[in-house]
């Protein structure tokens, strides 16, 4: 009878381990092959991702760019002033020293385009 019983307990072990080996089995199998629209949808959410980064660093890196030239034109309108204030009849300085400043407003402008993004 315990005999019976051993036995009967033993298969009913086996079998369970079996059918959870197939359950297993068949999961890695649907997990591992994936459809080619899950796999395309993926990797265009991937594409989007990088594109949005690369124009955040472009961005970041014009801003730098005209945030450095800005800041040479600031640097030569005041060396300008201070050439006027030494040489106040001088046309020629006087004209370079306007078109530093209108060069400096357009260089404003686009670095204040720039920080709406």
């Amino acid at each position: 009878m315990f005999k019976t019983i051993k036995e009967n307990i033993g298969k009913t072990i086996a079998s369970v381990i079996v059918v959870f080996s197939l359950i297993g089995g068949v999961w890695a199998f649907e997990d591992r092959y994936v459809s080619k629209d899950t796999v395309d949808q993926k990797f265009k959410q991937q594409e989007i991702k990088v594109v949005a980064t690369l124009q955040k660093f472009k961005q970041q890196v014009d801003y730098r760019w005209y945030q450095n030239l800005y800041n040479q034109l600031t640097v030569q309108m005041l060396n300008y002033k201070k050439l006027l204030r030494s040489n106040p009849d001088d046309e020629i300085l006087k004209q370079e020293y306007k078109d530093i400043i209108e060069e400096r407003k357009k260089i404003k402008k686009i670095l204040d385009d720039l920080l709406k993004y």
